[in-house]
């Protein structure tokens, strides 16, 4: 039972920690993770890895071809 109660909280637990659940959704899984050490640290581990793409430097770098170019190869 206890195993089917974590995969059932996975994904609100991934989701929590991505910034993409809000309301009574958001405050039950917080209330989740207040007394689930197993999903608490996978909700930090999630939100850490987050974290880390977000500083990414190469995540706002600017390509070194022209953007018509890039659209020609898109297409």
């Amino acid at each position: 039972m206890i195993l089917f109660e974590h995969l059932r909280r996975r994904r609100s637990v991934s989701l929590l920690a991505a910034g993409a659940l809000s309301g009574p959704e958001a405050a039950d899984a917080r209330r989740h993770l207040d007394s689930c050490a197993r999903c608490r640290a996978d909700h930090d581990e999630i939100a850490g890895l987050l974290a880390r793409l977000r500083e990414d430097p190469l995540r706002g770098a600017e390509p070194e071809l022209p953007l018509p170019v890039l659209v020609g190869l898109v297409e």
